[in-house]
């Protein structure tokens, strides 16, 4: 380009023999460069060859070998290199040159003479000026512009090949008359125009053959639809129910007036619904149902018309609300018990039997004006939650309030059903642990109450796998009562039911107590640690076991063999099944195990466990003799350390 300095990095080996001349040439491509700017050539000098050392501080001459003149000299530097700079002549002839680098010799070095020689190619730089007549423009119309040509010397270049680019994508190509101008109209279509602005480039490559450089320039062209609007003509309604019609007119212009036969896309919330075309006038009707695609609550309808390439696109939203009675249905799950948690499960569905999303149910109980409340959950369309009933028995009346969802129609409802009292049956107690033997008599303390009262003078029954009747009895005043029952003679497992029959004249349900136990003549044996004490004077640790059968028998004449810190040894139970231990304490704090095991008997089961006994630091120290004792010895130290400054001082005063 013009008066743009450019830099030829033309490297020449001067070869150099010590004591011997030897001159080579040696021919290089052509670097074309352009009248005004700076070529630079470089060459290096070297002694013995081309892989010869560097020589310095050594003088060349450059020559412009085609036109014989004499260029400049240059001083080789450390590595043996001389860089000239060349600033060609504005009217330097065009083509070919040949520059020449000449080293004379150095006698004094040994040095013979070397030259070397490269060829440039002188060009004329371009210049291009560009009228465009319309910089923006609709699609189908054309760009009018022209493009006149000229060199460095600013004379026109005429029947010069000139192309028009767009994005990189060639569009058209022309060539300068005889005074270097082209004009052009290029149509603006979308082969290469898109919206907006397009960089529209007319580039002239270099030439060689007339020495022309090249050269290319730009400029912006806006490519613009024509405006269309969409105008809803007869409004609709802001609220629908489903199964509802929606019923509208539409009425699509532009700037330069209606378009009939169009069609507009109908979306629901961004999605596409329908589509309908607009008539001569360019009004388009629209019926819309109100059908399963629309979900309960505010909604967008969207008019949009996609517009072609030369009518812009444009649309138009209205915002409607889709409104559904509800329908709910109860399910209780269970009887409805008071005092105590029941669980409901409601529900709720709109009139497509669909999920009502964000909605919450409330249930008040008309009694006692309590309220409970679920979420119905995100994509279902129920809700379970449990509800905690209080006061009385009997029919009891509630109310389900929907909120959350403003689109529901009917927000209350209400039902009845009836409330009971379940009274519970609990074991106290019992004479046998699981076990029993054959013919063994069982006694059962059970207890009937609930919440609120005792139930007094209450009949229960006890049953024999649930076939049976074995016994019956009355609670007392605190709801308390004992029920007798005989093991069976045979072994195996029992299945016992403690069973009250309810009363549906005041609305109580009835309880089973279920109690399982096994007969067996060989019953399991169970060693418990009644408990253990650290005996201070003795330095012992005093453990109490006790022996006991599951059928309740404590047992007497069991021998009990025991492990205790490495030690072994044994004990028998006397007639209330104790047994006491006396182990030696350990020297120090922490948790100790006491094993034990027993062998089989004629009517018991061998077992075997173990025991952890949790000692503290003061009762391992009190048993090791740092007790009383030891506080009474550390008592009358300090007394006597303490009297004898006392004495000194009656001394020294004798």
């Amino acid at each position: 380009m013009r008066n743009v300095p450019v830099l030829i990095g033309a490297a020449i080996a001067l070869m150099l023999f010590m004591f011997a001349a030897c001159t080579e040439t040696v021919s290089a491509e052509e670097t074309p460069i352009c009248r005004g700017s700076v070529a630079t050539i470089t060459i290096t000098l070297l002694q013995n060859g081309t892989y010869g050392n560097p020589v310095s501080n050594q003088p060349v001459e450059f020559f412009d070998q085609t036109l014989d003149v004499f260029l400049g000299l240059v001083l080789t530097d450390v590595d043996g290199r001389a860089q000239f700079e060349w600033s060609l002549p504005a009217d330097h002839p065009l083509g070919p040159t040949v520059i020449n680098a000449t080293y004379r010799g150095n006698e004094t070095l040994a040095l013979a003479p070397s030259f070397q020689w490269t060829s440039l190619t002188v060009l004329s730089s371009t210049r291009m000026d560009i009228q465009v007549e319309r910089s923006t423009v609709f699609p189908g119309e054309v760009v009018p512009f022209t493009v006149l040509l000229l060199n460095d010397m600013n004379l026109p270049l005429p029947y010069a090949q000139l192309t028009v680019f767009c994005n990189s994508v060639p569009i058209t190509s022309r060539a300068t008359n005889s005074s270097g101008w082209a004009r052009f109209t290029v149509q603006c279509n979308d082969s290469w125009a898109r919206l907006g602005e397009n960089e529209i480039r007319v580039a002239y490559e270099q030439n060689l053959v007339v020495f022309n450089e090249a050269v290319a320039e730009s400029f912006m062209v806006t490519v613009e639809q024509v405006s269309t609007s969409v105008e809803v003509t007869k409004p609709p309604l802001g609220s629908y129910g489903l199964n509802d019609t929606l019923r509208t007119d539409l009425f699509l212009r532009a700037d330069d007036g209606a378009l009939p036969g169009a069609r507009l896309q109908v979306a629901l919330d961004g999605v596409s619904l329908a589509a309908v075309l607009t008539d001569d006038s360019g009004v388009a009707h629209l019926c819309l149902v109100i059908d399963g695609i629309f979900t309960l609550g505010p909604h967008r309808l969207t008019f949009e018309y996609p517009g072609n390439s030369r009518y812009a696109s444009c649309s138009h939203d209205i915002s409607i609300s889709v409104l559904s009675s509800a329908n709910i249905r109860i399910i209780l799950q269970g009887p409805v018990i008071v005092n105590t948690d029941s669980n409901i499960t409601i529900e709720i569905r709109d009139l497509f039997h669909r999920p009502i999303q964000n909605a919450t149910i409330i249930l008040r109980d008309l009694v006692s004006n309590e309220t409970f409340a679920g979420a119905v959950p995100i994509g279902t369309t129920s809700v379970s939650f449990s509800f905690h009933i209080v006061g009385r028995t009997g029919a009891r009346s509630f109310l389900i309030s929907i909120v959350g969802n403003e689109y529901v129609t009917n927000r209350t409802s209400a039902f009845s059903t009836l409330v009971w009292s379940r009274p519970d049956l609990i074991l106290v107690r019992s004479n046998i642990r699981g076990y029993a033997s054959p013919s063994q008599q069982i006694m059962l303390e059970v207890r009937l109450y609930d919440s609120q009262m005792a139930y007094t003078d209450t009949l229960v029954e006890s049953w024999i796998d649930n076939t049976t009747a074995v016994s019956h009895s009355f609670t007392n005043s605190s709801g308390f009562a004992i029920v007798e029952l005989k093991a069976p003679q045979d072994e195996g497992l029992v299945d016992t039911w403690i069973v009250y029959s309810g009363n549906l004249t005041v609305f109580r349900m009835s309880n089973t107590l279920h109690y399982t136990f096994t007969v067996s003549r060989i019953v399991p044996l169970a060693i418990e640690l009644h408990h253990y004490t650290v005996i201070m004077p003795l330095l012992q640790l005093e453990v109490v076991l006790m022996a006991c059968a599951l059928n309740g028998s404590l047992l007497e004449g069991v021998t009990i063999n025991y492990e205790w810190l490495s030690i072994r040894g044994s004990t028998e139970s006397t007639h209330d099944g104790l047994s006491q231990l006396y182990l030696p304490v350990p020297g120090f704090p922490g948790s100790f195990i006491l094993s034990y095991w027993t062998e089989s008997s004629s009517y018991t089961l061998s077992c075997s466990g173990h025991f952890v006994i949790n000692l503290n630091g003061s009762e391992v120290a009190a048993a090791q003799g740092v007790g009383i004792t030891g506080m009474a010895a550390s008592i009358c130290v300090s007394l006597t350390l303490a009297a004898i400054p006392i004495i000194r001082k009656r001394y020294l005063l004798d």
